[in-house]
């Protein structure tokens, strides 16, 4: 079974994306997170790439070896 099936089986639903021949797959955000999400942007609105970035790389659960990476280069993607 490879990493994506076994991430399915542990958390359920996955978005899972290809960029650059990197398979990164990401569970679903739970309410409390993105209540601690939108208060961080409240107080820090010029820090919401950072805040946004985190969030989503919090939610990775295949392929965090190349999300920096990936994020660096495709910001917006995040």
């Amino acid at each position: 079974m490879d990493e994506v099936e076994q991430a399915k089986q542990q958390y359920g639903r996955l978005v899972v994306v290809e960029v650059d021949g990197k398979v990164l797959a990401f569970k679903p955000i739970d309410k409390a997170k993105i209540t601690d999400i939108r208060a961080k942007l409240a107080k820090t609105p010029n820090l919401a790439l950072d805040i946004l970035t985190n969030a989503v790389e919090f939610c990775c659960v295949v392929g965090q070896e190349h999300f920096k990476d990936v994020a660096s280069k495709y910001p917006l993607i995040v």
